[in-house]
């Protein structure tokens, strides 16, 4: 639908979504320990940490592709801690409702990315296979024209932007609160220890309502726990709150 020539008589340009879904994505790699480091006898840790991807955006569908940096903590032969740190890549496609949206005009996007699970096996001395599942939610946004008798009350949830020149300007601001939670996780063991702990916040929806903004969104709590009768046994507990 070619908006560059309707007549714009009877309509108003908006902004509506033309992708708001959540995309899974596995990925494996293998890597291997450099000679100047010690072999590895036992893989203690893995941390994770997703880049912000980049983004191309056609006419049917949306590719984004970033990194993920990993860090290794492991003993090694010599009975030391050690760490190593590496980085692969990785790439994930989603379909978008392009009909009736200008693409000469900006296209607004987000990818919020948080790692759901890890695996990792250690494959010899010096090699170790990691897998983990990422899960993205992405938000794209366009401008069409929409009928002004358009009914918003029961359409999909949209963005509507007015522009005028004005002499002053009015800016509203939210400002983030501290918010505690506490959950509890039963872990394999009752010698069990924790050793170290992290959480990965991953926001769904913002919804305004009168003068606050409600989040509503998960955290992906990762527990790094040890047998305090021996510890060479550690393990990962992953939780979803």
């Amino acid at each position: 639908m070619d908006i560059s020539n309707k007549e714009e008589k009877g309509f108003k340009r908006i902004c509506l979504p033309m992708c708001d879904r959540r995309v899974p994505c596995d990925i494996s790699n293998e890597f291997t320990m450099p000679d100047y480091k010690p072999e590895i006898r036992r893989v203690l840790h893995v941390c994770p940490v997703v880049s912000v991807p980049a983004k191309y955006i056609s006419s049917s569908s949306a590719e984004f592709s970033g990194n993920i940096d990993y860090n290794v903590l492991y003993v090694g032969a010599d009975g030391e801690l050690h760490s190593m740190p590496f980085s692969s890549e990785y790439s994930f496609e989603t379909p978008i409702e392009a009909e009736g949206f200008d693409f000469n005009d900006e296209i607004a996007s987000c990818c919020d990315t948080v790692v759901e699970s890890l695996a990792v096996r250690l494959l010899g001395p010096r090699k170790i296979n990691v897998k983990c599942r990422i899960n993205s939610q992405v938000r794209i946004f366009g401008r069409k024209l929409i009928d002004q008798n358009f009914d918003f009350e029961n359409s999909c949830e949209h963005i509507e932007t007015f522009e005028e020149k004005v002499n002053n300007a009015r800016i509203i601001r939210v400002d983030s609160d501290a918010i505690e939670m506490s959950d509890e996780t039963v872990t394999t063991s009752e010698n069990s220890g924790v050793i170290s702990a992290n959480a990965d916040v991953h926001v769904l929806s913002i919804r305004p309502i009168d003068s606050c903004a409600t989040l509503n969104g998960e955290i992906i709590l990762k527990l790094l726990c040890v047998d305090i009768d021996d510890t060479s046994k550690t393990n990962v507990i992953s939780k979803k709150i």
